[in-house]
C-alpha cells in the first residue's frame, strides 16, 4: 500500500509501501484520508468482496481480492481481519474489515486525534458496521473527494468528513522555535504523568494521573462467554475485569477511548467481545466528579500471570498505568 504526504516545500514526507494496519497509524499522521467507525447501518453486513462488486457495478474499476494481513503487522493493538486496495486512475481506494467494533473504535480515536496534524487538508471517509474505506490521491495522499462521492453513491453510505484548517497543521511554515508559547507543538504529545507513580500496581488498586483522573482495575475473575461472543474455545481461559473510571479533573472527560492491553504469560491476550453479557463501553461524557463502571474480558493462556497496560485516553496524552499479578 502506497501512502504519502508532502510538506510545504513540496517534498515527500512519507512515501512507502506498507500494510493497511500500519497505515492506520502512519497514514493519518501523513494526512491520508482514512476512516472512522460508526456508520450507516444499511451496509454494515457487506464484506469487502461485496463492496468491490458494488463499485464495479457502478463503473468504478476496483479489482483485486481481499487479503488477510500478516500476523506480525499490528499497531496499537488494532486487529484487521482483511484488507483490499485498488488503484483507480490517479487515486487509491483502501478498505479494511475489522473483527470487532472495538478495533474499529481504536482506529477512530487515532484518526480523529491526528487526521489534521499534518497538512491541514480535510479528511473524508466512508464506514458502516465493521468496515472502513478511504479514497486518497496517490501522489499527495489527500482525500479524492470526487471519487469518494461516487463510492458513497455506489454503496449508499454517506461520506463523513473531519474538517481541518491551516491552524491544525504541524507543518506550518512559521518558526515556532523562537516562540516561548508553552502550547507550541513541541508539547502537544507530552504525557499527563501518573501521580500514583510508575511502579506496577496490583489488580484492585487505583492509578491516578496528575489531572485527577483515576482508573481502578479489579482482580481478574472467571468468565463464561456467551454463544455470540468472539471467544475462541480452542485453548485459553476467559477472565473478566471490572474497570472504574473516575473524572477527578476540573473538565469534562470522554470515557470512550479506554482500551486495555493484556499480556498473559509470554503471549498477548485477545479481548473477548460479548455484548450480551458485558454490554457496551461507556461513551457519554463524564462531568467532573462522575464515574463510569464497566467490564472487559480476555482470553488468557495463564490467568496467574497477567500484565495489563491501560490509560484513560487511547493515544499519547496520558502515561500508561501497569497492573500485574503477584
Amino acid at each position: 500500500m502506497v501512502m504519502g504526504a508532502r510538506g510545504d516545500d513540496g517534498s515527500e514526507a512519507i512515501g512507502r509501501r506498507v500494510p493497511l494496519r500500519t497505515l492506520l497509524v502512519l497514514a493519518v499522521v501523513a494526512a491520508v484520508g482514512l476512516v472512522s467507525c460508526s456508520g450507516d447501518g444499511g451496509a454494515s453486513d457487506l464484506s469487502l468482496t461485496d463492496i468491490r462488486d458494488k463499485l464495479q457495478d457502478a463503473g468504478i474499476e476496483c479489482d483485486g481480492e481481499p487479503e488477510e494481513p500478516e500476523a506480525s503487522d499490528s499497531d496499537f493493538g488494532i486487529e484487521v481481519s482483511s484488507q483490499l486496495e485498488c488503484e483507480v486512475g490517479d487515486s487509491t481506494i483502501s478498505m479494511a474489515e475489522f473483527p470487532s467494533k472495538g478495533d474499529v473504535t481504536k482506529a477512530l480515536v487515532i484518526v480523529e486525534g491526528f487526521a489534521c496534524g499534518f497538512g491541514g487538508e480535510d479528511v473524508g471517509f466512508i464506514t458502516s458496521g465493521r468496515w472502513l474505506l478511504s479514497v486518497s490521491e496517490t501522489d499527495s495522499g489527500n482525500t479524492d473527494t470526487e471519487l469518494l462521492g461516487k463510492v458513497s453513491d455506489a454503496l449508499g453510505v454517506d461520506v463523513k468528513t473531519i474538517e481541518c484548517d491551516e491552524s491544525d497543521s504541524s507543518t506550518d511554515s512559521s518558526d515556532s522555535s523562537d516562540s516561548s508559547d508553552s502550547s507550541s507543538s513541541s508539547s502537544d504529545f507530552s504525557d499527563i504523568a501518573l501521580a500514583s507513580g510508575d511502579d506496577p500496581l496490583a489488580f484492585g488498586d487505583t492509578a491516578e494521573w496528575e489531572d485527577g483522573v483515576t482508573l481502578t482495575v479489579s482482580e481478574p475473575e472467571a468468565f463464561t462467554p456467551g454463544d455470540t461472543s468472539s471467544f475462541d474455545e480452542e485453548g485459553g481461559e476467559a477472565v473478566a475485569f471490572e474497570i472504574t473510571l473516575t473524572n477527578g479533573s476540573d473538565e469534562n472527560f470522554d470515557p470512550g477511548s479506554v482500551f486495555p492491553n493484556l499480556r498473559s504469560g509470554t503471549t498477548e491476550a485477545s479481548e473477548i467481545y460479548d455484548y450480551e453479557q458485558l454490554g457496551d463501553r461507556p461513551t457519554t461524557t463524564l462531568l467532573p466528579g462522575d464515574e463510569a463502571v464497566w467490564k472487559v474480558a480476555f482470553n488468557v493462556s495463564d490467568p496467574e500471570d497477567l500484565v495489563m497496560e491501560i490509560q484513560p485516553s487511547f493515544g499519547f496524552e496520558y502515561a500508561d498505568a501497569i497492573f500485574a499479578t503477584d
